[in-house]
């Protein structure tokens, strides 16, 4: 009977045991996944409209691993203040963001749904992921770079783009990655031109209307146009 019931006792502690040891990983799983699942910030602009300070986000400024989210509501909209960056970004409606001269580094997806003022800045699209340009708004840049990492890694139109910068400046500069029109409107006032080697595209797809002041063919070694 002792016996019996050591055994059981011993049985009950292994159970309790590994009971434990499974409450513990998974406790240790969401505290690695919960900072993934929630990398985003979003503009309140509580304190300035100065885009590099942390008391305008409700998690701190934008990082290359963090969405960004410009709300309607805020009480002020940001000014890019110094060299910006983000995973995705979303101006949401009724939302301004004002880029002055500044350069704002993207590594997803681009959503207007407002109102965004160029200025005299560069919008680079970066990272190693595909991307999309969309939302409800078309949007007006005043210079675009492609640094995707690879050929393949393509950013595509869901909405009308401009880029502004004219004359015989890289206004669309295509150095790693394709662009992909997606059947959507694009006006470069200025050059196409990938400063890479062999390594951009730029490809118009069937659809929308696609004016191009000047394809810098030398160093643009892919323009495709596709049904």
């Amino acid at each position: 009977m002792a016996g019996s019931a050591f055994a059981q006792s011993a049985l009950h502690g292994t159970y309790e045991v590994t009971f434990m040891l499974r409450n513990a990983l998974l406790l240790l799983t969401l505290a690695v996944l919960a900072p993934l699942a929630f990398a985003q910030t979003t503009w309140n602009g509580g304190t300035s409209t100065n885009w590099g300070d942390a008391a305008n986000w409700s998690a701190g400024v934008p990082t290359a691993a963090t969405d960004a989210i410009i709300s309607g509501s805020a009480s002020t909209m940001p000014t890019l203040n110094v060299a910006g960056s983000c995973l995705s970004l979303t101006i949401n409606s009724g939302a301004t963001l004002n880029a002055g001269a500044q350069t704002l580094t993207v590594n997803g997806n681009w959503t207007n749904n407002g109102t965004f003022t160029a200025g005299t800045s560069n919008v680079i699209f970066g990272g190693t992921a595909t991307a999309t340009v969309g939302g409800t708004a078309a949007t007006s840049f005043y210079k675009v770079t492609v640094t995707k990492g690879a050929l393949a890694t393509t950013v595509t139109q869901n909405a009308a783009v401009t880029t502004t910068l004219a004359g015989t400046s890289d206004s669309l500069d295509i150095q790693v990655g394709t662009w992909v029109t997606n059947g959507q409107n694009l006006t470069v006032a200025g050059r196409v031109n990938s400063t890479g080697t062999a390594t951009g595209e730029l490809r118009v797809t069937v659809g929308g209307t696609v004016n191009l002041n000047n394809i810098y063919g030398w160093n643009l070694d892919y323009f495709t146009v596709q049904a």
